[in-house]
């Protein structure tokens, strides 16, 4: 009898390195009803289906080839050990062409044979496990990073109340409709948006829509940090507006402190002041994190670290409010972009659950956290990671690597990026941003792609 592979029989080993991390191939081990010879390790092919995530929506699938980097005959002759380029998804196709397989018994071929692999990812992880993915459509990034990209939109007016708060209603419903937040939870939004003394603070009506929008977010807890005697100063934020004030050195924003009267205060650069509500939140974010301007010691700089776990902060509550709105992504602003370009970032990391999405640099194909950008910070080379390119830029900056003390309020925040229930304080160190890493619940498998699909990420075909 000639053999044929035994699909039921077909195992399938997800490979790690020496040192248990995550690598991207699979070993597939084909077992045959009869003693086999390998001939020709090159006539196999294998290819499975990934979500098309170029498109923008929808769940449009793409052929996509499944690298073959070996195959060897198994040791006990009715066996051939195949290892991929990648993860490969269940049912995936495996395709053994004429001559590529004799029989033990009289070395005659076996013919063509084709089997499903019965085991495997699910569609979102195998399209994860496909990436790194790259930029189809410029208009989402900024030209400093992707040079083909337009020159950016200004946005010099701010918008009136009516506009903001027309809009701020609009998104809550959206947030109530998909089971984000409850009813409950978008009349308590609009109360802080309306509220007068918040109003005296939060003078811009954008600014405090985007403070109201954090409402169900993983920062959801800046609303009291900044509005109440909820921060470490036991007193509400002076301010938080659009101001000349802010200094040269800072990118957007910038909190400080008077160590007097131990109040805080974040202003943000005029420049910023027409900024749709949704690209301004996860900045308010990331703000409420540096508390320690009126510490012990308020000349303290923030540290990589703390910025790393600020700037993790940000492209989470970015990632939440595009699965609930995804047109602020398309705008084409300098805030819109730099978050933009964070989440690419992130959504090509993550090693300690790879294929899912994290902050450290992961096996992606190509290793490149940022495909077809023009890296000019600390160096050309590629980004690696969203870690790697928050990290130099904060480099290029002159920040040091200082383990820097938490607040309350980050501890909150990373209990609800890792649904750990930790009490305990701790510093800004290496150690928390690998929590995110091995631990972030925010940005699921499905999420992934459903970002992927709202920055129209494709994958380069191999």
């Amino acid at each position: 009898m000639s053999a044929v592979p035994l699909a039921a029989k077909i195992q399938v080993a997800m490979a790690t390195d020496a040192q248990g991390n995550a690598l991207n191939q699979s070993r597939v081990t084909v077992r045959f009803s009869e003693n086999i010879n390998l001939v020709d390790p090159t006539a196999f092919r294998m290819f499975g289906y990934r979500i098309l995530t170029e498109t923008g929506t929808g769940n449009a699938q793409a052929k996509t080839t499944i690298n073959i980097t070996s195959v060897v005959a198994g040791a006990d002759g009715n066996k051939i050990v195949i290892t991929t380029d990648r993860r490969i998804r269940k049912n995936a196709h495996l395709t053994i062409f004429d001559g590529g397989v004799t029989n033990a018994s009289d070395s005659t071929s076996i013919g063509r044979q084709d089997v499903l692999i019965p085991k495997g990812l699910n569609k979102e992880r195998f399209t994860l496990a496909c990436r790194a993915f790259t930029p189809t459509q410029l208009k989402f990034f900024d030209p400093a990073l992707f040079p083909g990209a337009a020159a950016l939109n200004t946005t010099p007016t701010e918008p009136s109340t009516n506009t903001v708060t027309t809009q701020l209603t609009a998104y809550l419903d959206k947030e109530v409709a998909s089971g984000f937040i409850t009813a409950a939870q978008k009349t308590a939004a609009l109360a802080v948006y309306n509220d007068a003394t918040v109003t005296s603070e939060v003078p811009a009506p954008n600014m405090r829509a985007a403070l109201a929008s954090l409402t169900g977010t993983i920062a959801d807890g800046a609303i009291a940090q900044f509005t109440t005697n909820a921060n470490v100063t036991g007193k509400p934020f002076t301010v938080i507006d659009f101001s000349t004030e802010v200094s040269s050195s800072a990118v957007i924003a910038e909190t400080t402190g008077n160590v007097v009267t131990k109040r805080i205060r974040t202003l943000f650069k005029t420049s910023y002041k027409g900024e749709n509500f949704l690209a301004l939140a996860p900045f308010l974010a990331h703000e409420a994190v540096h508390q320690d301007v009126v510490g012990a010691d308020p000349t303290l700089p923030d540290s990589i670290h703390e910025e790393e776990f600020a700037n993790a902060i940000e492209t989470y509550v970015w990632a939440q409010e595009l699965t609930q709105d995804p047109t602020p992504a398309s705008a084409h602003t300098e805030l819109s972009t730099h978050l933009n370009a964070d989440l690419l970032a992130m959504l090509n990391s993550g090693l300690a659950l790879f294929p899912r999405v994290g902050t450290h640099t992961g096996p992606i194909n190509g290793g490149n956290a940022m495909p077809h950008s023009s890296p000019n910070i600390q160096g050309t080379t590629p980004f690696l990671s969203f870690e790697d390119y928050v990290t130099r830029q904060y480099q290029a900056r002159n920040f040091s690597n200082t383990d820097t003390p938490a607040n309350p309020y980050a501890l909150q925040v990373s209990n609800n990026i890792t649904g750990r229930s930790d009490s305990a304080t701790f510093t800004f160190s290496q150690s928390r941003i690998d929590f995110f890493d091995n631990s972030q619940q925010v940005i699921g498998d499905r999420n992934a792609v459903a970002l992927a699909h709202d920055l129209r990420l494709g994958i380069t075909k191999s």
